[in-house]
């Protein structure tokens, strides 16, 4: 029976499999794979069939894994991991000939800097797909990234496990921003600093970046805990223009933005303070995943060109 059910296996339904399984929704999965949903199914009930396991269970308004399918998701993603890489004859991958989805994690600094700067990038170069960003911290994106979930998470991320893959894209240095009638001209003394009164970023998405902060801050023996603590990116340069004594140290890339939106400017430190490296994580089963080689070296463009300033 087991050898029947094998030889009955339907490649086509793995690739279903990996749609419900990251789309947790049958509606979802039949949009991302350009088919109906009464396609998707009956392609449900085969598998369901295939596997003698209902796989994924309604819970209000999405599908849940079953502990059957989580055990063998794993293999299933391998099994299309290795068809695609070994058994398709194209080794590249097409953005404009392709049907595509992107999900990536960037954090509130990277949606409000990188992710404006890679949505023009697709749109320039005509790329069929979508790109959906997800909030996920970096803890959640190591697991999210094993499942297929999250094609690439970007930030900070401490990543002991040997199957999550690192590549750095750049260096952001930290610097201050202060309201524009602040009375400090264009730098900022440790000792100048110690006489503000200060706001600390702590975003929830990417609690990496706030905790480097902190800790960069606190190898200046810096005395005094932060006047205000917020975990909400955009209250940062709203409180700071408003107040010509307050100031906020945040990555330089970012308070560039805020100079845009906000009556706020730059203050360089005269003291050291570390750069953050901004990396790119991916699974290392995907490593040679054409789809997922392809937004690695987008990504790497993108930050190293003059489509989207960081210094």
């Amino acid at each position: 029976m087991a050898k029947e059910k094998l030889r009955d296996l339907d490649l086509n339904l793995l690739i279903v499999f990996d749609a419900l399984l990251r789309c947790e929704n049958v509606s979802r999965a039949a949009d991302e794979l350009d088919m109906s949903q009464s396609a998707v199914s009956h392609a449900l009930k085969r598998l369901r069939d295939q596997f003698d396991d209902p796989l994924f269970i309604r819970a209000r308004d999405r599908m849940v894994p079953t502990p059957k399918t989580l055990a063998i998701s794993d293999y299933i993603l391998e099994i299309m991991r290795l068809t695609r890489s070994t058994l398709l004859p194209s080794s590249s991958f097409d953005p404009d000939n392709a049907d595509w989805t992107l999900t990536v994690a960037l954090g509130d600094v990277g949606d409000m800097v990188i992710l404006p700067a890679l949505a023009r990038h697709l749109r320039a170069h005509q790329a069929q797909g979508r790109l959906v960003s997800v909030p996920a911290t970096s803890d959640e994106a190591v697991d999210l990234l094993a499942t297929g979930k999250l094609d690439i998470y970007v930030g900070i991320m401490d990543a002991s496990s040997s199957d999550i893959l690192c590549q750095k894209l750049y260096d952001d240095h930290l610097v201050f921003i202060c309201a524009q009638d602040c009375p400090l001209q264009e730098e900022i003394s440790f000792e100048q600093y110690e006489e503000m009164d200060h706001i600390l970023l702590q975003s929830r998405s990417s609690p990496k970046s706030g905790q480097f902060i902190s800790q960069a801050l606190q190898r200046n023996h810096s005395p005094r805990p932060p006047k205000i603590e917020t975990p909400y990116i955009s209250s940062v340069p709203m409180i700071v223009e408003g107040d010509k004594d307050i100031v906020a140290v945040v990555p330089h890339s970012l308070a560039q933005y805020f100079c845009r939106t906000a009556k706020v400017r730059i203050l360089t430190p005269k003291f050291y303070l570390p750069p953050i490296a901004i990396n790119q994580y991916w699974h290392k089963r995907f490593d040679k995943d054409p789809f997922i080689v392809w937004a690695r070296q987008t990504l790497r463009k993108i930050l190293s060109s003059s489509e989207i300033s960081l210094h």
